[in-house]
């Protein structure tokens, strides 16, 4: 059972343990919230706090979504089939609420119809400590009102309203925790003489995302180690989270050192431990929108097209070198990239012998610098091509749209790097990190 469907069930057992003492309408006493039973069949006319509503199905009416998490209960009209008929003063109704959630810090999300990628990245974000979940809270409310801002009355009714919308070489020194879904790769006898190449994204409680290429080294063999919640190669060894690999999944298709299919999983032995500095990234599924548009008034503002990777610059991000046979970065960096079209990727890697058929739209996508040196570099290979998801005014979770692959010598101006599209291999990924779960 999810969590938002666990949710509404204890909702209903509260409601309806509530209503054997609820005979009448009562309001607060000595400071303590009671629910007010208006004793209405459906459909009928009730109003409370000043607002006209209408006697309907608690699953049809969005304020008590928001009254579950904030100690407020919408009117009792009466049940129907165990299921509560409450005095809905919202302007809208929904035709079901039980697939959507409300952070407080963020506001009302409603779940698609779309992927299991797409659900899981809003499980974490309900779940899990993201920055932007320490912020204010995006609803100002108080305990007896706790309705989104501006609350006002249009046709005498509340109308409830959005906050926003989900919308390497020549880099710079990202932020501690700035992208808390990144991994770095460990090869080598042991721990104590591990070395430190590729990168990786966390994207689920055991699983690595990352190239198929780095799945092991000439030199050192196959990736034995996972390193989370660094900023630095050289941070002090109680800030590093350390995770043996027990698991390596190339893509059955990839074929060293062919370029095309170019993306591996890795399963770690022990479940990660999240805390703020580790944390999962979310998977580009190529829908037009994150989540459905609940209502053009309430609902965060719907961006068409938010997460395809075709309309959107990117971040790379990676320990890589510095530049062509620089050294190894020791702050995670930071790289702004922009878009290639096909046409243009397609002159830039043309068939040779480790891309027999030339650039292939449908699994890879170049970014780079029209106009200056931008690029990914040696040893950032395996990390992801991202765009941030925001939330109210927050940069909250990262989509992976991308994961490093190869490309010409960086720093090249005007160059672009190659990636493995991510979009293309998420029906393999979900079948086999939520192997269990309804895609």
């Amino acid at each position: 059972m999810s969590k938002v469907n666990a949710l509404f069930f204890v909702t209903v057992f509260l409601l309806s343990s509530f209503c054997v003492l609820c005979q009448r309408k009562t309001e607060k006493k000595s400071g303590k919230k009671e629910i007010l039973n208006f004793n209405l069949p459906e459909g009928s006319k009730c109003g409370h706090q000043g607002y006209n509503g209408t006697c309907v199905s608690a699953f049809r009416c969005l304020s008590v979504l928001t009254g579950i998490k904030l100690g407020y209960y919408s009117p009792l009209c009466t049940f129907k089939d165990d299921v509560p008929i409450v005095c809905c003063t919202d302007c809208e109704l929904m035709d079901d609420i039980r697939s959507a959630t409300f952070i407080p810090e963020l506001g009302i999300f409603y779940r698609n119809r779309g992927r299991l990628s797409d659900r899981k990245c809003l499980q974490y974000l309900e779940d899990l400590p993201y920055s932007c979940k320490n912020s204010e809270p995006a609803l100002d409310y108080d305990v007896d009102r706790p309705i989104n801002l501006p609350d006002v009355a249009e046709n005498n009714c509340k109308k409830l309203f959005g906050f926003g919308s989900w919308s390497g070489v020549d880099g710079v020194d990202a932020g501690r925790g700035e992208f808390p879904h990144m991994a770095l790769l460990g090869y080598g006898e042991d721990l104590a003489s591990a070395q430190y190449h590729c990168g990786g994204s966390i994207i689920s409680e055991k699983y690595i995302l990352t190239a198929g290429h780095c799945i092991s080294s000439v030199l050192l063999g196959p990736v034995k180690y996972v390193a989370l919640g660094i900023l630095k190669r050289t941070d002090p060894s109680e800030l590093w989270q350390r995770y043996d690999v027990k698991t390596i999944i190339p893509h059955p298709e990839y074929k060293s050192p062919s370029k095309y299919h170019d993306i591996a999983l890795l399963e770690v032995e022990e479940e990660i431990e999240f805390d703020e500095t580790v944390l999962p990234a979310c998977l580009n599924t190529d829908k037009h929108e994150f989540f459905e548009e609940v209502s053009n008034d309430f609902f965060f503002k719907k961006v068409r097209n938010a997460f395809k990777a075709e309309k959107f610059d990117a971040y790379a991000t990676g320990w890589g070198r510095l530049g062509y046979n620089q050294r190894l970065a020791d702050t995670l960096q930071k790289v702004h990239l922009e878009k290639y079209t096909d046409d243009e990727c397609s002159q830039l890697y043309q068939v040779h012998r480790h891309m027999d058929r030339g650039f292939d739209n449908a699994t890879q996508m170049c970014y780079g610098d029209y106009k200056g040196f931008a690029d990914t570099c040696s040893g950032d290979s395996g990390g992801p091509l991202q765009v941030s998801i925001r939330a109210n005014v927050f940069d909250c979770q990262f989509k992976v749209v991308g994961v490093v692959s190869s490309g010409n010598p960086c720093g090249t101006k005007g160059g672009a790097g190659l990636y493995t599209r991510v979009e293309h291999y998420v029906p393999w990924i979900e079948s086999i990190v939520w192997p269990d779960e309804k895609p």
